[in-house]
C-alpha cells in the first residue's frame, strides 16, 4: 500500500508523457527507473528485472539511472549505485568512472557537497583536480592539495580565491585553506609543481 500510494504521488508532481506501449527498449528502461526505481525484480515494471532479462550492459544502465535519479534530484539514491558494502568495509566503484556522475549532477542542480562527494571520488589526482577546477569545486581541491602536501598549488589557489572573490567574499575558503597551511601535522613540499589550470580559468 506505501508502495502504491508512493508511485501515484510520483505520477501527480511528474505526469507521465504518453504511454511506454511500443517504446524502445532504452525509453522504458528510462520510464522504469524515473517511476518504478525499486519496483521488485520478478515486476515487468522493475529497472533492475529488465536489465536480467535484456542483458542491458551495467554501464547503459548506470547512466539510465544516473541521468533518470538526478532529474528528480535524488541524490541520497544516487550515491547507493556506487556504493558497495563489503563483508567489514563499503567502496566505491562505477563502470562509467565518477566524472559522468559530477557532470549529469551539476547539469540538474545538484548541491557542492554532491558534487565534491562524487569528484573525491575520482581516482587519479589530475583528472579530480580539473573537474574540481571547472565546477569550482574549492573543497575538493583544497582536500586534494592537501593530501599531495602541495604547498604552491594551494597558495595559487588561495591567491585566486582573495583576487576573484575578494577578502570577504572568499573568507570561508581562505579560512579553510590557512588552517591547512598552518596545520603542524602536514609536512608541506615547497617544490612541488603548481596545478595547472587556474581555480577560475575553467568557468563555463
Amino acid at each position: 500500500e506505501q508502495e502504491r500510494k508512493g508511485t501515484d504521488d510520483m505520477y501527480v508532481r511528474h505526469p507521465r508523457n504518453g504511454n511506454v506501449t511500443g517504446a524502445s527498449l532504452s525509453a522504458t528502461l528510462q520510464y522504469c527507473i524515473f517511476y518504478h526505481p525499486t519496483a521488485d525484480k520478478k515486476k515487468l515494471s522493475s529497472p533492475e528485472g529488465m536489465v536480467k532479462r535484456f542483458g542491458i550492459s551495467d554501464r547503459k544502465y548506470t547512466l539510465s539511472r544516473l541521468r533518470q535519479r538526478a532529474k528528480l534530484h535524488d541524490w541520497d539514491m544516487i550515491k547507493g549505485f556506487t556504493t558497495h558494502k563489503g563483508l567489514f568495509s563499503s567502496k566505491t566503484k562505477s563502470s562509467i568512472g565518477f566524472e559522468p556522475f559530477v557532470r549529469i549532477c551539476a547539469l540538474y542542480g545538484a548541491p557542492v557537497d554532491v558534487l565534491e562527494y562524487f569528484a573525491m571520488c575520482i581516482t587519479d589526482a589530475d583528472d579530480r583536480i580539473n573537474i574540481s577546477q571547472e565546477f569550482h569545486l574549492h573543497g575538493a581541491l583544497i582536500a586534494t592539495y592537501t593530501q599531495q602536501r602541495n604547498e604552491p598549488a594551494m597558495q595559487e589557489l588561495r591567491s585566486e580565491i582573495v583576487q576573484e572573490m575578494g577578502l570577504e567574499g572568499g573568507r570561508a575558503i581562505t579560512e579553510k585553506i590557512d588552517a591547512a597551511l598552518k596545520d603542524p601535522k602536514i609536512k608541506w613540499q615547497k617544490g612541488r609543481k603548481k596545478s595547472r589550470l587556474g581555480f577560475f580559468r575553467r568557468k563555463k
